[in-house]
């Protein structure tokens, strides 16, 4: 019932507002035809009357609220109970308490209205009324008499209770579910940080506004590229193309996850990544070398999936290399977790000098993982300003 006329198009405040306007107005209708019950007969019609008139007016609201106009029913709520609860109060009397219906409609008045001018005029105009009521009692002598008055300032002063517990239930509900939405908002920030990110970066970026590079003695690169793209994105549209490397790279994120390998960046049809970082201890060339495998056993996948679709296939290279470098993030907007050193460098020419549909490793890459797999020693391989560097292809795991 709280969310009845609410839509997406309110604002979070006009949200809260119209939960709030429903839920007095539904409690304050229901109570009122509870309390009308006892007096179902005719020698009782005046105070069924006005306990009918609040229940159909409260009813009214509801239905008026059910077409989304809750800033005109805001100004009608607070309007008919600062009348409604006056008129009672002056042709009652002290008797049955009416009067400070007028401080709880003061109070809820604050709560309808987001211009502080708005919400304070009409909080003093009801305390006004409220005092020009208890003055009344002393000058005009009570016109009309309810059944029951006694027991009714009892029930009244019930209902003011009910009602006021209700708004603080209402708005304990209401800052537990902010919360909540601050709550998945931040985990949302994190995670989309963290997948920016390494965790031990973003932490530190988060605590001090600033990360520093590091160094690391022993990190594995690899460098995956495609050959020839350029000329298979010629042949695709741009969705195409698209999809072909999101399919291609989300397959290498599982792959790298799995491992526990940090993903660097993309460059293009390029893809690089490290072991090693940003913690030193999870360092395995051993994971590294199985990663790259298993990306070029994918391709192979890929690549029959498309030949039977008679599509171009793709053709991969992939280099890795182990050594010294340093990793951080640099400038103060768009950051990104970066990697340099000579390291970097001859990583991505084991990739350059390989062949399609092998990893290509450098000597030392092969120290470290000689005992885990099979390889074949190319001898020394010329490398874009390197000279001449030892290269083995991995053939597979022993």
């Amino acid at each position: 019932m709280v969310t009845l006329g609410t839509s997406t198009d309110l604002s979070p405040w006009e949200l809260k507002r119209a939960r709030l306007i429903n839920g007095i107005a539904f409690t304050s209708m229901v109570l009122s035809i509870l309390y009308g019950l006892p007096y179902l007969h005719p020698d009782y019609w005046l105070t069924l009357t006005e306990i009918l008139t609040e229940a159909t007016f409260m009813g009214l609201v509801l239905w008026i609220n059910s077409y989304g106009y809750f800033s005109f029913t805001s100004h009608l709520f607070v309007m008919f109970n600062l009348l409604f609860f006056t008129f009672q109060a002056i042709s009652h009397g002290a008797i049955d308490g009416t009067e400070y219906y007028l401080i709880v409609a003061g109070v809820v008045s604050t709560l309808f209205f987001k211009s502080r001018i708005v919400s304070t005029v009409y909080f003093f105009v009801n305390g006004l009324f409220f005092f020009l009521c208890k003055y009344s009692f002393t000058v005009i002598q009570p016109f009309l008499f309810m059944a029951h008055g006694e027991n009714q300032y009892y029930a009244n002063h019930l209902n003011m209770i009910i009602i006021l517990y209700f708004i603080v239930l209402y708005f304990k509900s209401e800052n537990f579910l902010q919360e909540t939405l601050l709550q998945n908002e931040k985990e949302k920030a994190e995670n989309l940080l963290l997948n920016i990110l390494p965790e031990e970066t973003a932490h530190e970026l988060k605590e001090t506004g600033k990360a520093k590079a590091r160094n690391y003695e022993v990190v594995t690169v690899m460098f995956s590229d495609f050959k020839n793209f350029s000329q298979v994105a010629e042949k695709l549209s741009p969705n195409e193309l698209i999809t072909e490397m999101n399919r291609c790279f989300s397959a290498f994120d599982q792959i790298i996850h799995q491992y526990k390998i940090e993903k660097i960046k993309t460059i293009g049809d390029s893809y690089m990544c490290a072991s090693g970082l940003p913690d030193e201890s999870t360092h395995d060339a051993v994971s590294m070398v199985k990663a790259g495998l298993e990306m070029q056993d994918f391709i192979n996948q890929y690549n029959s999936d498309r030949k039977s679709k008679r599509l171009i296939k793709l053709e991969m290279r992939v280099g890795i290399h182990t050594g010294p470098l340093i990793a951080g993030i640099v400038g103060i907007k768009k950051f990104a977790y970066d990697v340099w050193g000579d390291t970097v460098n001859i990583a991505s020419r084991m990739e350059s000098s390989g062949d399609v549909g092998k990893v290509n490793i450098s000597q030392a890459t092969y120290e470290l993982v000689s005992g885990q797999f099979q390889c074949t020693y190319r001898g020394k391989i010329e490398a874009k300003n390197k000279g001449e560097i030892d290269m083995y292809f991995v053939e597979r795991v022993l």
